[in-house]
Formats: C-alpha cells, structure tokens, sequence
C-alpha cells in the first residue's frame, strides 16, 4: 500500500475535520478508474484497521478521522521513523559485535600478560636462588680468606705453635 496516498487522505481528514468521501476524493486526487476506486477502498481499510478512522454509520462511502488519527504523524513518518529505528538496531548490533571482538582482544591480551607474570615469577624464583647461593658462597669465602690470611699474618707464630705441640 502506498504510504503517501494513505497521508494524503489522511491529511485531508485532519484538515477538514469532518466526514469524507473517500471514492470521490480519491477520484479527484488520482482520476477516476477502477483502480482507483480500489486504492481508495484499500486507504480507507488501512485507516480503519489502523484505528485513525472510522466509517460513519449511515453512509459506509464515507469516512472520518478520530482522536488518535488527529495525532498520528503519518505512514511516510512512520515508515522513516521504522527504518531509522531498524538502522539503529543494525549499527546497535555491528556495535555489540565490534564490542565483543574487542572484548575477546582484550581477554587475550590479559592472558598473555598472566603468562609473561607466570614466567616473571619463575625467573625471579631462580635469580633469588642463584644470588643466594652466591652470597652463601661469597661468606664462606670471605671467612677462609679471613682465616687464611690470619695464619699467614701469623705463619712464624703459627709454626712454632705446631712444632710445639707436634713434637
């Protein structure tokens, strides 16, 4: 169904407030023909069905709007206003989709750096138990050093110790 041939009549509704003709004004709008006669009982239908008009009870031919007709943008509005809210789902979803890629970019990413900590871990593991060992045997070096550096500071002291004692 043609959404402006439904606004045109429905304008005119609005505009003149009262009853309509539907045949007669659709003839005056697109020419009498029989498929004109048809696309004006298929408006009036729409209208009806759609609850912003109403046939009159004495004469069915004629047609007229009500409160919520009054209020109703129109079907071309209603149309724009139906594919802008379906674009919007669509860019809501490409969004959504955009989101949970990046989403899993960033749980990957997260791991990667669990496992580099995990590895960071382990090396500073070892380094401290290499440095520990190293310190261990720098004191005990240290001391024999000390020890060794003692007796020969003393050696003359110290063999005339042993010679004392050995003998």
């Amino acid at each position: 169904m043609d959404d402006e041939k439904l606004d045109i009549l429905l304008n005119e509704l609005k505009r003149t407030q009262s009853s309509v003709d539907f045949n007669e004004f659709c003839n005056s709008q697109w020419g009498q023909s029989k498929e004109t006669f048809k696309t004006a009982r298929l408006l009036a239908d729409k209208l009806v069905l759609d609850e912003h008009a109403e046939f009159t009870l004495n004469n069915p031919k004629l047609i007229i709007i009500v409160s919520k007709g009054l209020s109703f943008n129109g079907y071309v509005q209603k149309s724009l206003d139906d594919k802008i809210k379906q674009d919007g789902l669509d860019e809501l979803s490409k969004l959504t989709r955009d989101n949970l890629l990046l989403q899993n970019e960033s749980l990957k990413y997260q791991q990667t750096i669990r496992e580099q900590q995990e590895k960071i871990a382990t090396l500073t593991e070892k380094n401290l138990s290499l440095q520990n060992r190293q310190l261990r045997r720098y004191i005990i070096y240290s001391i024999i050093g000390a020890i060794s550096a003692l007796i020969l500071s003393n050696l003359k002291e110290v063999c005339q110790y042993l010679q004392t004692h050995i003998q």
